[in-house]
């Protein structure tokens, strides 16, 4: 991003699941969101919930949503808590 490298986390619409927003990881520990002005971002990995939504594991980035799915044989229940951005935070 602007020629700095940096970790991708991918939102899609839960319906569609077309991308529709990118969260990056920079360096520096910055987040800026790339998303279409008054988008809203769905929970992230939430286009992978399907039918039974029972099980719901929470953690508190992408990154560690992403290790509890692989470490648990890819289950499809995680979810990101937003960092409180003011574009995140109307998710809840």
């Amino acid at each position: 991003f602007k020629g700095e490298p940096c970790h991708i986390a991918h939102f899609k619409d839960p319906e569609t699941r077309e991308l529709i927003a990118q969260k990056l990881r920079m360096a520096n520990k910055d987040f800026p969101v790339l998303k279409a002005p008054g988008a809203k971002l769905p929970l992230f990995g939430q286009h992978l919930w399907r039918g039974d939504r029972r099980s719901v594991v929470i953690t508190e980035g992408e990154i560690d949503a992403m290790s509890v799915s692989q470490v648990q044989a890819k289950v499809r229940f995680f979810a990101l808590l937003p960092d409180l951005m003011p574009s995140m935070a109307a998710v809840f």
